[in-house]
């Protein structure tokens, strides 16, 4: 898009047109490559999360329960690429809990325009939330004309600031064609990857559950001379310290268990202590980075053990609550459905519906991966969960399901911190080693995109080595026409992609109709050179004959690079072509001077 390229026009749309459009913007705002994509993505997460917290706090009427629900859709830290999976979906229940307390146009409209952006991010998130707010309306009115009102009312908005996108798409290709393609693609995307493996709960009794804390801070002491080992033994249990490496005569190295400046004073005027390194034994702190007031409350506490399974629990934990806490609000609904207040019950319907439809089509292949992506409505139906059971008839049995589902909170938050590995991310981000920490760590993502590197970030040697012939080798205006999956590789060679593909997996787009438009395409375009893999190369010649004569007639071998295990880019160049030059020692041609 930053080339001018616009979707189903110029290339291939496969119905996420605002995402590329959000990417695009953020290196127009904030300059190219990765580092605008990095804060596009922290900033729609951010939003997710404050948008959850703003929906669930209101539904749950209560900020603790809000923060919780929110927290576990942080801990499980989805990958990348899904913000789009909770950014609509929270902005979507904040306008349904707006409209829950002000039925009017203005939150009817908002209804509409977050439905009209998720349908623009990836169109079945539309479908979903209009679905969801379609049964909103219905269940806070009845099936009465005011509700049929509303609902019309709400479609026609989303239509109407959806309609530019749709007329460009039948004025370029045509609605029809470009649904039947879509459902295509998602159907062939849906029989590689629908198949699940339920997880199963367990324990490996042949590993340990749990393991001691080994992260505290370390220290030299040197002992008084003349003090015997069992003396030296017990000051050490006394002050809490495991020995490691010795350093010198009656000097070892230390982990400390506690580091509080009392701890550090008692440790530093010890008369059994001749000498401490790693301590400033003036004011009783590390001198190396401090682990901070969180890493001395864990310090010494045990971790999950590999016998755990923490994963896998975690993993099983969180599938069968997405698809168990429909089914329990449903049935609690129905028995409760007279005493709900309208907007309380709008929006626990409409979470319900949004949980089936996104576990439906979304919890599939790989699951630990995927069953992040359905979070948000899950963070709702816990919030909403949490204020039934004030309608049950005795107290005991109020409190009881209130403790029911405050450990079913307990156990979200817990299983998405699981399988969102936190304590590693916790690691990574050095939030326990304290404020000198969490610099180092903002200096080591600033050196990572530091010159060279500042628009693609650090590149892998294996991709270096292609990524700079592409770049290298090839005029800036012409295009690289890859028939594999490695959208990558544009960018890291700054090309643009031929034949209106940006990836390939065989059995897409392989009709008559498809290899037309390819074909014409390429012919517009300046493209020397070809890049297949070697896993895949015979599978798409087999699987598109007249792409395959056309590579044939028109292009050559012309080298291949490593990429991982066995698998290699296999290069093609142009014959019609002649090259001006060789790159590297493997002699490939150059279409381009350097």
């Amino acid at each position: 898009m930053l080339t001018g390229a616009l979707p189903v026009r110029d290339y291939v749309e496969r119905g996420l047109p605002l995402m590329s459009a959000a990417s695009a913007a953020a290196q127009l705002a904030l300059g190219a490559g990765l580092h605008s994509e990095l804060l596009l993505i922290a900033a729609a997460y951010g939003l997710a999360a404050a948008w959850t917290f703003r929906a669930t706090a209101e539904v749950a009427r209560s900020a603790l329960v809000g923060l919780a629900v929110t927290a576990m859709t942080v801990l499980v830290y989805p990958v990348s690429y899904s913000y789009p999976k909770l950014v609509p979906y929270a902005a979507a229940f904040v306008a349904a809990a707006w409209y829950g307390r002000a039925p009017g146009a203005g939150p009817l409209a908002a209804l509409a325009v977050c439905v009209a952006v998720a349908f623009l991010f990836r169109h079945d998130h539309g479908l979903f939330l209009a679905a969801g707010v379609a049964v909103m309306l219905a269940s806070m009115r009845g099936v009465t004309r005011s509700a049929l009102a509303s609902i019309a009312t709400f479609a026609v908005l989303a239509l109407a600031i959806v309609s530019p996108y749709l007329v460009w798409v039948q004025a370029h290709e045509g609605i029809q064609t470009y649904l039947a393609d879509g459902i295509e693609f998602s159907r062939r995307e849906a029989d590689r990857t629908m198949r699940v493996d339920r997880p199963a709960f367990g324990l490996d009794r042949t590993q340990p559950v749990f393991l001691a804390r080994d992260d505290g801070p370390i220290v030299n002491v040197r002992w008084r001379a003349g003090l015997g080992g069992p003396e030296i033994v017990a000051r050490e249990q006394a002050h809490r310290m495991a020995r490691l490496d010795p350093v010198g005569d009656l000097t070892w190295q230390y982990r400390l268990q506690r580091w509080s400046s009392s701890a550090l004073e008692r440790l530093v005027r010890d008369p059994a202590v001749a000498d401490t390194h790693g301590i400033d034994r003036s004011r009783f702190r590390l001198t190396e980075a401090d682990p901070g007031m969180l890493g001395g409350l864990l310090a010494g506490m045990p971790r999950p053990g590999p016998g755990l399974r923490l994963d896998a629990n975690a993993l099983a934990g969180l599938y069968y609550l997405a698809w168990l806490l429909p089914f329990v609000l449903v049935v609690v609904l129905a028995g409760a459905w007279g005493r709900l207040a309208p907007p309380l019950r709008g929006l626990a319907v409409m979470a319900v519906v949004v949980q089936v439809a996104m576990n439906a089509s979304m919890l599939r292949d790989p699951l630990g991966l995927r069953v992040r992506d359905v979070v948000v409505p899950m963070a709702v139906l816990l919030a909403a969960a949490w204020t039934l059971p004030r309608l049950a008839a005795g107290r005991m049995l109020r409190w009881t399901s209130r403790a029911a589902v405050a450990a079913a909170i307990l156990a979200a938050v817990g299983a998405a911190a699981g399988l969102g590995q936190a304590g590693e991310r916790l690691d990574e981000a050095r939030l326990l080693d304290g404020r000198r920490g969490i610099g180092e760590r903002v200096a080591e993502l600033r050196a990572e995109f530091a010159p060279p590197h500042g628009r693609t970030g650090v590149v892998s040697d294996a991709y270096q080595r292609v990524a700079a012939y592409l770049g290298a080798c090839t005029p800036a205006e012409s295009r690289i026409l890859a028939l594999t999956f490695a959208p990558e590789l544009f960018f890291y060679a700054g090309r643009g992609f031929a034949g209106g593909l940006v990836t390939l997996t065989p059995g897409n787009y392989a009709t008559d109709r498809h290899a037309a438009l390819m074909l014409g395409r390429l012919e517009r375009e300046d493209v020397p050179l070809v890049v297949l893999d070697s896993e895949t190369e015979q599978e798409v010649r087999a699987g598109y004959p007249r792409l395959a004569r056309h590579l044939a007639e028109r292009y050559r071998a012309a080298g291949a690079f490593p990429v991982s295990g066995a698998k290699q880019f296999i290069v093609l160049a142009s014959a019609g072509r002649r090259p001006v030059r060789t790159f590297g020692p493997e002699a490939l041609p150059c279409f381009a001077d350097a």
